[in-house]
């Protein structure tokens, strides 16, 4: 049982080591980043770009044609990202529809939408009861309640 708690600690830190690469700010003119205590992202265009918002409270409330990558608090992803979706937080919380995969690291982590490749969870409650995976579904959870699909 220890070595299996030790697995998934070694396995959460090296996930939150690469999504902290990956949110890093880099040189590429193509994307667009938000950040503070309390960020809200609730255009009424689409966003054409990929997206990094680190930040507290975060609500993202517009749809992404692109990767979107989150760090904070407190996580709501409300609308559709129409590519990867890469997530570390507190509390998780996606309502749109993912295009391809996810990567979600947090201690409260509620899927309630479709996600079209493969779902990857680590964290210490996963609710997926709203949710349809078309791909791979791997969770790392202390619970876990599934109710969607997995194709």
């Amino acid at each position: 049982m220890r070595s299996k708690s030790v697995f998934h600690l070694k396995f959460l830190i090296a996930f939150i080591a690469g999504l902290a690469v990956t949110v890093a700010p880099t040189s590429v003119a193509a994307l667009q980043t938000y950040g503070g205590n309390n960020v809200a992202v609730s255009e009424d265009e689409t966003i054409e770009d990929d997206v990094y918002i680190s930040g507290g409270l975060i609500e993202l409330g517009t749809d992404v044609e692109g990767d979107v990558n989150i760090a904070g608090g407190n996580i709501t992803v409300s609308n559709r990202v129409s590519e990867d979706l890469q997530a570390a937080g507190g509390n998780i919380t996606v309502n749109g529809n993912v295009g391809d995969d996810a990567r979600i690291s947090g201690g409260n982590i509620q899927i309630n939408s479709e996600v079209n490749d493969d779902l990857l969870i680590a964290g210490g409650n996963a609710n997926l009861v709203g949710s349809d995976v078309a791909g791979e579904l791997r969770v790392f959870a202390g619970s876990v309640q599934l109710g969607g699909s997995v194709s």
